[in-house]
Parts: structure tokens; sequence; C-alpha cells
């Protein structure tokens, strides 16, 4: 069991110190970069659910037609096509979708993609953090934040409204005085 000791560090103890605000700016601004990045997520997500949405408007059915039906319309369709038809709003559409490529050519272009071996998303650098202006309001600094509404505030406006000042409130000390006027009048 060895002894420890205490070693006194003036640096650590000055920067310590002197360090308050400049950790304080730290912690708000990494607050704001979550609060940015949350708002990102958020807007990302509401584009998501905005195209299903879409998608499930405009959905369409879907039926295979059969290679015969559509070798009668004039298109040459090889084995590797594939033929559907889509009904929409008492329209009917059919698409034949076949390779550009013959099967050698593809199996070129596969050896090729799997040599390479690299994916272009591997080594991309992350961007820097966004810096925000700490004294300008989050709605101001950040596009697209809504401060979130809490239901205990609601209750608090609500409290606050009907609270009077002293045992009566103004308004019913002036009627008063209005009432008890017109009683000596």
């Amino acid at each position: 069991m060895g002894k420890k000791t205490i070693v006194f560090d003036a640096n650590a103890r000055k920067e310590f110190i002197t360090g308050f605000h400049k950790r304080k700016t730290e912690r708000r601004q990494r607050s704001r970069q979550k609060i940015a990045e949350r708002v990102r997520q958020e807007r990302i997500e509401s584009r998501r659910q905005k195209r299903e949405w879409l998608r499930q408007q405009n959905s369409v059915t879907t039926s295979h037609a059969s290679i015969e039906n559509a070798g009668t319309t004039g298109i040459e369709i090889s084995e590797q096509s594939e033929s559907s038809t889509y009904e929409f709003r008492g329209m009917v559409a059919t698409t034949i979708v076949a390779p550009l490529l013959q099967e050698d050519e593809t199996s070129l272009v596969e050896a090729r993609s799997q040599s390479s071996g690299t994916n272009k998303g591997d080594g991309a650098p992350r961007p820097k953090p966004k810096k925000f202006n700490l004294q300008q309001p989050l709605a101001t600094a950040i596009p697209g934040y809504r401060p979130p509404k809490h239901s205990s505030a609601k209750r608090k406006k609500a409290a606050k409204g009907t609270r009077k000042r002293g045992p009566i409130g103004k308004k019913e000390k002036a009627k008063n005085r209005a009432a008890a006027r017109q009683k000596t009048s």
C-alpha cells in the first residue's frame, strides 16, 4: 500500500476559478445544439409522415399483368422484365420494367463494384457543430423552434386571473362605493 500525496497545482486552480463563465457558455451551447438537433429530427419526422400520408392519399392498386397481355401492345418483352398494371381514379396504366444491360455486362459492373470495396459514406468527415448566439432567444436562434407548452402554465394562468388583491378586488371596491353613493343620494 503506497502513500498518496496531494500536489498543489496553481495553474489548475486558476483554470477552475476563472473558468466558470467558459464552462457555463459551453453548457449553454451544448444545450442549444441538442435543441437544434431535436428540431431537425422533428422536421425530418414530419416530412416523413407527410410523404406517408400523401402516398396513402394517392395510393394505387397494383396487379401484375401477364406477359402475353403486354405483348399485344407491340412492346418486346424479355424474360427478365416485369410488367405491372395500375388502376387509379378510373384510369389504367401498364408499366414494363426491363433491364438496360445484358447479363454479361451486369456481371462486369458487379465485379468492378466489389473490387473497389470502398463506400463513399464511410470516411466522410462530420460537420462541426453550429455556434449559436447566446444573446438571442431560442425562437430566433433556432429556426422552427417552438417552446414547449406545459399544462402547469395553463393552471397558473387560470388561478392568476381569479386572484384578488387584498380582501376585495379593486373593481368590487369601486362598485361598492358607487352603490353607497346612490343609497345616500
